[in-house]
């Protein structure tokens, strides 16, 4: 972003500004998520995240894209 004076700014915070108030996980893809108190990260993500998804019976991906009320649905680790 340019600032009075002709230069770039960055608007991207540095990681060690960054602190989040709530954090979420969601462990199967296109359901509900569900709010945790702290979370580990394992070689690919946040620890349950996203590690399944609901397949139909011929084996085609089920997304809230197609059936947004997948996202009300709760899950429990």
């Amino acid at each position: 972003m340019p600032c009075s004076d002709g230069e770039l700014r960055s608007e991207v915070a540095s990681t060690t500004d960054l602190v989040p108030s709530r954090l979420f996980v969601y462990p199967v893809d296109s359901l509900g998520g569900i709010e945790v108190r702290a979370a580990e990260v394992d070689a690919r993500s946040l620890q349950h995240e996203r590690h399944r998804m609901s397949v139909a019976e011929d084996g085609v991906f089920l997304s809230q894209r197609e059936l947004p009320r997948m996202g009300l649905t709760s899950v429990r680790i």
